[in-house]
């Protein structure tokens, strides 16, 4: 007798946020796929995006190449989940006057 084989399903689970959550949302993308841990580091990273395409620049219309390292190696870092939970470790300890 042959077994069907089950079909790999994704499951979602959604929860409602809080008040502190809903408002370092705010200042993301509508869709976010990733980890809730990870929040406060995309969000340090689209404001130093943000200030370098806004204010660092000549002028708006200008093509210059941007060089800046952190906007460089923070999408490759995303890859990484230890180095995230390092870096998300340092910042908390950072906050709370750790180091």
């Amino acid at each position: 007798m042959m077994m069907m084989r089950r079909q790999p399903q994704l499951l979602v689970k959604l929860r409602s946020l809080n008040r502190r959550s809903r408002d370092l949302l705010s200042l993301l993308p509508e869709t976010l796929i990733g980890s809730m841990s990870y929040i406060h580091l995309l969000i340090f990273y689209r404001q130093i995006l943000g200030d370098v395409l806004l204010k660092d620049r000549l002028s708006m219309q200008s093509a210059d190449v941007i060089s800046n390292p952190v906007l460089a190696t923070f999408p490759k870092l995303l890859e990484q989940p230890d180095v995230m939970d390092a870096l998300r470790v340092g910042s908390i300890m950072m906050g709370s006057g750790g180091f």
